[in-house]
């Protein structure tokens, strides 16, 4: 029985995700969905830091009595664990795997040809990011045989579908909203810096912060629900499907659309916050010959 570290590196903020005990005589896609959640930890991602942070919160989590119950000793802490990198952030997994064989842990860096099962649309599938593919593993491991909309929103905001037989049909990146409200602070002269919310007054503004949070509260779900629509009326014509929403910006961008936007309060729309990282787990189980990739 091993344990499984997840380190999914976004842009702002790398999240480290204890699994275990995994059941090796399980199928991958079996042991993905099974597998508990012993601890999570989120830190921020400057660049140049893994190498001092990310070694230090690996060892406080070996530390951990109660993530290790069946091992003696911390000796052999790295004997019973195998590290899995999700990144949209080269230099870093690359760290981070550096990081990982110092302690003496195998290390996975995930990639776009551990397909776990997707079909990979892109002219260049190279270019797909691991963090997509995990979303949609996750969206196929979840909900198997349903068309899917995945938004997972964070520093960008990727909008992708996910078709029932686990063909991914392309997608949108735009900033997310803390990008968005960023670029216009950074962008231009004499604007007020403000607190991100995407609830609250949305009517036309009467000042100036008035106008720029209205703004973000008003047009981002609006851009959001307009993607949405085109992939709708592009992939799932005459078809309905679920709407999957993951991020760290997942729970108040569904707050916001139904808030803003009355046709969502009547759409099949999921949180589903361990989307990615169970896809991720998927991705890499499948990986490894201990187990098998079939569900």
């Amino acid at each position: 029985m091993k344990r499984i570290l997840l380190l999914d590196i976004g842009n702002s903020t790398h999240v480290l995700t204890l699994f275990g005990p995994v059941d090796w005589q399980q199928a991958a896609g079996l042991a993905a969905v099974a597998t508990p959640v012993l601890s999570r930890t989120s830190l921020p991602n400057e660049q140049l830091r893994p190498a001092g942070v990310l070694a230090e919160e690996i060892r406080r989590i070996l530390e951990i009595p109660s993530n290790w119950p069946s091992v003696d000793s911390a000796v052999t802490l790295a004997d019973d664990l195998a590290a899995f990198v999700c990144s949209v952030v080269p230099a870093l997994a690359a760290a981070a795997a550096t990081v990982f064989a110092d302690l003496g842990i195998q290390a996975v860096v995930l990639d776009s040809t551990m397909a776990a099962g997707v079909l990979n649309p892109y002219k260049e599938p190279g270019r797909l990011g691991a963090d997509r593919l995990a979303a949609a593993a996750g969206a196929r491991l979840l909900f198997p045989g349903k068309d899917c909309i995945i938004v997972d929103c964070g520093t960008a905001c990727t909008v992708d579908a996910l078709c029932a037989d686990a063909a991914m049909a392309g997608g949108y990146i735009v900033p997310g909203p803390a990008t968005w409200l960023g670029s216009l602070r950074s962008g231009t002269a004499q604007l007020p810096s403000l607190e991100l919310q995407l609830q609250g007054e949305h009517g036309p503004g009467r000042t100036t912060a008035a106008c720029i949070a209205n703004g973000l509260r008003v047009g981002y779900p609006a851009m959001l629900d307009g993607l949405c629509r085109t992939l709708q009326a592009t992939v799932f014509v005459d078809r309905s499907p679920m709407y999957l929403f993951c991020g760290g910006w997942a729970a108040m961008l569904m707050a916001a659309l139904k808030e803003t936007i009355p046709q969502w309060t009547g759409i099949a729309a999921e949180l589903s916050p361990d989307l990615l990282a169970r896809g991720a787990l998927y991705m890499g189980l499948s990986a490894l010959p201990a187990v098998s990739p079939s569900v």
